[in-house]
């Protein structure tokens, strides 16, 4: 009897006191802020987590245990003048999401080079969960596959499950009737009864499929040759314990799934009161209300190019009835009074400010959650990735416009931002979605870390019922 208690006590410590890793892709900020708000949860529960990115030089761990390598003398991967001119002349396509893993791979290429010992040094690390990046985190699926704990290993998408994995996991969607993930800008619509969006959300499905399952998987194999003989990324998805995703089904709609298939991604961020320089700004008795301008972590204001800059410039200078905040991190501005443009900005605390009347950003999955929580009717101009069909999400719900880049002009984008702001619809929509959205029965970030921690108490993976 005592030796039961015993057994059953050191069980429960275990369980709350777990040593997790969160692995990201390389200069993953955005990726890691969607994993954030669960892993804090298991935080505040007692388990002890690491963070491993590769930094390109410096990033923040964001509170966590630092397994950062910070790679000097070598730019990011991801951030180079093709890339970022890429984003503003073409659309992404299914075929594209070969470039972002390839640049992973030469990330991991530096690693193997230049940092072996670091990557040893997380082979023989003991975890009792390794959560991974489904997107580009190459040497991250390296030193998992080779960990010597034999740590089970938990998929992490911060976006709805990409056809590849769904696929590779075996996770039961028919994505054949699922909005396309590379939705095209010129045809933001989602109509399944139609033979044409069943027949290229088909070849979409079997192209990802191809893609991941072996383009990819190729350039990956080669870059992990030096550790691991022979790499598959097929094999690492299909052995995962479980896929964790950040992507609600209240904005992408219900969906069959498997039981190792978890969703956490329907909560709301905390706002805190504007204060100071921000507050008085925005407090302009005259103001029609203030109009947020945010395009996460990636754009470059700085290498905008030209004529697109000076459409969107001419069109906030135009909006003189409204008061202007831009998270705006390029040259120096010449504004008219109304625009406040400074290079970090509360996105959260503005958005839920109630003088806010209009959010102007690239459609990332945590800028369309947070214009839902807020009750914010939104523009959106996808620059790369799923962002076309987040974007549809909120318009199709309507509380927001998608507006293409390739026909940026400042008449248009002002004709499009003027629509929102002036049709009462909009502003509607978003207070009955934001309402929905909070009516949850279990708190989703409570849920999730539930999930977590039962995979915790069976080792790391799911219960065997049979």
């Amino acid at each position: 009897m005592l030796a039961a208690l015993l057994i059953n006590i050191l069980f429960i410590h275990s369980v709350h006191n777990a040593k997790i890793l969160l692995a990201s892709m390389p200069q993953g900020r955005s990726h890691t802020g969607s994993f954030m708000p669960l892993i804090n949860k298991m935080k505040e529960q007692g388990h002890e987590i690491s963070l491993y990115m590769e930094a390109y030089p410096d990033e923040t761990n964001f509170g966590l245990k630092d397994r950062m390598l910070k790679i000097v003398n070598h730019t990011n991967p991801f951030a180079t003048e093709e890339f970022e001119s890429f984003q503003w002349k073409h659309d992404f396509v299914v075929t594209s999401q070969m470039f972002p893993f390839f640049y992973g791979s030469t990330s991991c290429d530096i690693v193997l080079r230049e940092h072996r010992n670091f990557f040893n040094q997380m082979v023989n690390e003991h975890f009792d969960l390794i959560l991974t990046d489904t997107l580009f985190a190459v040497c991250a699926y390296g030193f998992t596959a080779l960990n010597k704990a034999r740590a089970n290993h938990v998929l992490m998408s911060s976006t709805h499950v990409e056809s590849a994995t769904g696929a590779m996991r075996a996770h039961g969607i028919n994505f054949v009737l699922r909005p396309r993930q590379f939705m095209p800008v010129q045809d933001v619509e989602f109509k399944p009864e139609l033979f044409h969006y069943r027949v290229t959300g088909t070849f979409e499905w079997i192209a990802n499929f191809i893609i991941s399952g072996f383009i990819v998987n190729e350039r990956m194999k080669y870059s992990l040759a030096p550790v691991v003989p022979s790499f598959s990324f097929f094999e690492y998805q299909r052995t995962a314990s479980s896929t964790f995703t950040d992507m609600p089904s209240d904005l992408i709609g219900p969906f069959p799934r498997t039981n190792d298939l978890f969703e956490y991604g329907a909560y709301c961020p905390t706002p805190k009161p504007l204060t100071g320089e921000l507050l008085d700004f925005v407090s302009d008795p005259q103001s029609k209300g203030t109009i947020l301008v945010a395009f996460g972590t990636v754009i470059n204001w700085g290498r905008v190019p030209r004529k697109k800059f000076d459409a969107i410039l001419d069109t906030l200078n135009s909006l003189t009835d409204y008061r202007i905040v831009w998270a705006y991190n390029g040259h120096p501005l010449n504004t008219k009074p109304h625009i406040f443009a400074s290079s970090w900005i509360p996105q959260v605390d503005v958005l839920f400010d109630n003088r806010t009347v209009l959010f102007f950003s690239h459609g990332g999955l945590k800028s369309v959650k947070e214009a839902t929580c807020s009750s914010t009717p939104a523009v959106f101009m996808p620059m790369f990735a799923e962002q076309v069909r987040n974007g549809w999400m909120a318009k199709d719900k309507g509380y927001a416009e998608v507006f293409s880049k390739h026909i940026l002009t400042a008449e248009n984008l002002r004709k499009t931002m003027k629509l929102v702001l002036e049709n009462k619809s909009f502003s509607k929509n978003a207070a009955r979605i934001a309402n929905l959205f909070n009516d949850k029965v279990v708190h989703p970030l409570v849920q999730g870390a539930h999930y977590m921690n039962r995979l915790l108490r069976y080792g790391g993976r799911m219960p065997e019922y049979f």
